[in-house]
């Protein structure tokens, strides 16, 4: 019976930890922006707030 559970305690505690994993690595993007240093994504937004002034 202590092996059942111990693997159980296993499986499930390897299971459970690529949450922590996957939300660690999409933390990393929202707090810290890698992007290319010559990438600007907010360039058409601020062109199209010029035109729309106007």
């Amino acid at each position: 019976m202590r092996s059942i559970l111990l693997k159980i305690h296993l499986y499930a505690g390897l299971l459970c930890s690529s949450y922590p994993i996957i939300f660690g690595v999409s933390s990393l993007h929202f707090n810290h922006h890698f992007v290319e240093p010559g990438h600007t994504p907010n360039r058409p937004l601020k062109a199209c707030r010029n035109r729309c002034r106007r």
